[in-house]
């Protein structure tokens, strides 16, 4: 909950600087930038009738209520992008197949274990990273203000999970 408290704290201030909030996906380093952007309505008239464009324009400015709703699941969503992207590349070295299906990696019960494993060590790999950290840092840069930091982070080992009898089952 703190997490997601803090991104829309950031996603709000962002706004109210008249700026979209932006990011580079983990592992894949794609950008992220959520367009909630007030719209111009023009209307046209054709021969066919009467017709209203809507034309998005940050000169309109920033939609903040949007872009503070959308920007944890967001974010999220592209962790679990990443976790994915990486498992994928984890997977093709290890010649196990997996099917990828939202936030989660398929596969026939021959490689179920192998899966799994792999499951494991880039979730691992991923949030030892600290992925909230380099949001922190990018967002400092981007928004163009002192940045709140991310909340502490807690106690839980993340290496705990290689052992889970439940985590992926």
């Amino acid at each position: 909950m703190e997490a997601m408290d803090w991104i829309r704290e950031v996603a709000g201030m962002a706004a109210d600087r008249g700026k979209l909030l932006s990011w580079t996906q983990p592992v894949t380093g794609f950008p992220v930038v959520m367009r909630d952007v007030r719209t111009s309505e023009s209307r046209i008239v054709m021969a066919s009738g009467k017709h209203i464009v809507r034309t998005p324009s940050l000169e309109d400015g920033v939609r903040k209520d949007k872009q503070m709703d959308g920007s944890a699941p967001n974010v999220i969503h592209t962790f679990d992008g990443a976790h994915i992207a990486a498992l994928a590349g984890v997977c093709r070295v290890l010649d196990v197949d997996m099917v990828p299906n939202h936030d989660m990696g398929r596969t026939h019960a021959a490689s179920r274990r192998g899966l799994r494993r792999a499951m494991l060590e880039t979730m691992v790999d991923l949030y030892q990273a600290d992925p909230f950290a380099e949001l922190h840092r990018q967002w400092q840069v981007s928004i163009g203000a002192d940045v709140p930091p991310p909340p502490p982070r807690g106690q839980f080992n993340l290496t705990d999970i290689l052992r889970s009898e439940y985590a992926f089952s």
